[in-house]
């Protein structure tokens, strides 16, 4: 009888002596877990600051015989990869484009001076010939009055300023319309219809709109061409654009986590990528930069954008 009391203790032991195991296992997985969690943010937060990548879109018209190369730079915000831009540089000269655009906020609106765009719209220049279109931090330069020479400044260092204008382009033998537009194309003010119609805006789609050949558009915003109204289905071949920083935060997986923008919007869509919006195909660039007045003023898991176009 001794004995097998004797062996149960002996058994209760052996369990007893196995717990703190299973214990320390569960430590141990929930460190490695932390750890690579951390390890993770660290280097995506990282990777979010100074990598770059290219995307790539392919666009079929028939309005295009020979094939023309795009580059769309977006949301710079005087953000610099290497020494005097030379990392941006090169990969944008790697690409072989035949014309560079710029979609707006390449500076911040709190900037002193727009040395940053005007030497980088220099570099760029001795690549391909550059069209700029104002964001939002551009315009806000103009309207609280901060730096009135901006726009004479970049058409000095040798790119085409367009706002409400446009220009009938040369590429490989073939004419391409490139206007730019920061306005909203629709009427988001709720005026009548015919006070509308006489907004500079409506005024400049009528004109730019009235050819056959193909339509290159530069809007910053992509919400200047989200209204569902009849109004905002101009006759535009390709819009391309940024604003979004691809959602800021991107979560793997799933995709931009929220969007401020657009009366905000949590899992948005139209922050980056091949969208269509009334009819209107758009390309959208998740950008290469921040700003430190952004709400969450870092990227995750999105990684800095060249945006790269091959019309067909």
């Amino acid at each position: 009888m001794k004995s097998r009391e004797n062996e149960i203790k002996q058994d209760k032991t052996k369990n007893t002596k196995c717990k703190p195991k299973k214990k320390h296992r569960k430590l141990i997985m929930l460190l490695v877990l932390v750890l690579t969690v951390m390890i993770y943010t660290g280097v995506s937060f990282l990777l979010s600051a100074n990598k770059i990548t290219v995307e790539q879109y392919s666009y079929e018209s028939d309005k295009i015989d020979q094939p023309v190369t795009i580059i769309s730079l977006a949301d710079l915000h005087s953000h610099s990869f290497g020494k005097n831009n030379k990392r941006l540089i090169r990969e944008v000269e790697k690409q072989k484009p035949d014309i560079i655009c710029i979609v707006g906020d390449a500076i911040n609106y709190y900037d002193e001076e727009d040395t940053y765009i005007t030497s980088l719209i220099r570099q760029l220049m001795r690549i391909a010939p550059v069209y700029f279109s104002p964001g939002n931090h551009e315009i806000s330069m103009f309207n609280n009055h901060r730096y009135i020479n901006l726009k004479q400044d970049i058409e000095q260092a040798g790119a085409l300023y367009l706002d409400q204008t446009y220009l009938d382009i040369t590429v490989k033998n073939q004419k391409i319309r490139i206007g730019g537009l920061y306005d909203y194309a629709y009427n988001y003010a709720g005026v009548t219809s015919e006070q509308y119609r006489q907004k500079s805006s409506y005024l400049f789609l009528k004109d730019y709109e009235e050819t056959d050949i193909f339509k290159l558009m530069l809007t910053h915003r992509p919400e200047s061409f989200l209204d569902q109204e009849e109004d905002a289905r101009w006759q535009i071949d390709l819009v391309l654009s940024g604003h979004e920083h691809g959602g800021q935060i991107r979560l793997p997986f799933i995709g931009a986590l929220y969007s401020s923008h657009m009366g905000g919007v949590w899992l948005p869509n139209f922050v980056s990528g091949y969208q269509v919006m009334n009819g209107i195909p758009m390309v959208i660039s998740r950008g290469l930069g921040t700003y430190k007045g952004k709400n969450v003023p870092l990227r995750f898991n999105n990684i800095p954008e060249i945006t790269k176009i091959e019309l067909k």
